[in-house]
């Protein structure tokens, strides 16, 4: 399961329901992480069709890959509030790798996109 630990000022974002999308910089460790995530949530075999989708290469023209996952399929992780005890649960439901330029992140390098399925609104007692 993916973990998220993000600051105060996004986890607001969160709980309004503003923010459904994470970014992180495409790096061994986040290849490594979302690659083991994949593979534990539906298996080694079936994983290799969405892993191929995100291992080809990038550049200039190949600007943006996907990988969006079937319809029923959602991939669990957590984002936590800082390093604090407080997690919500959330459904990725695809995974696009971008250019970060346009991002929260505003980095020109390659970044995860992790789409998060909106959140249903908590009934107020």
């Amino acid at each position: 399961m993916l973990d998220f630990v993000v600051t105060n000022h996004w986890w607001q974002k969160y709980e309004s329901g503003e923010k459904n999308t994470e970014y992180r910089r495409k790096t061994p460790y986040w290849d490594k992480r979302v690659k083991n995530a994949i593979t534990e949530h539906i298996g080694k075999e079936y994983a290799r069709h969405y892993l191929d989708k995100l291992e080809q290469p990038l550049s200039e023209e190949n600007n943006w890959l996907s990988c969006r996952f079937p319809l029923g399929f959602l991939l669990p992780a957590n984002v936590r509030h800082g390093y604090t005890s407080e997690t919500r649960r959330r459904q990725i439901f695809a995974i696009v790798i971008k250019n970060g330029k346009d991002t929260d992140l505003a980095i020109d390098d390659w970044v995860y996109c992790f789409c998060f399925e909106p959140e249903r609104k908590r009934k107020q007692c």
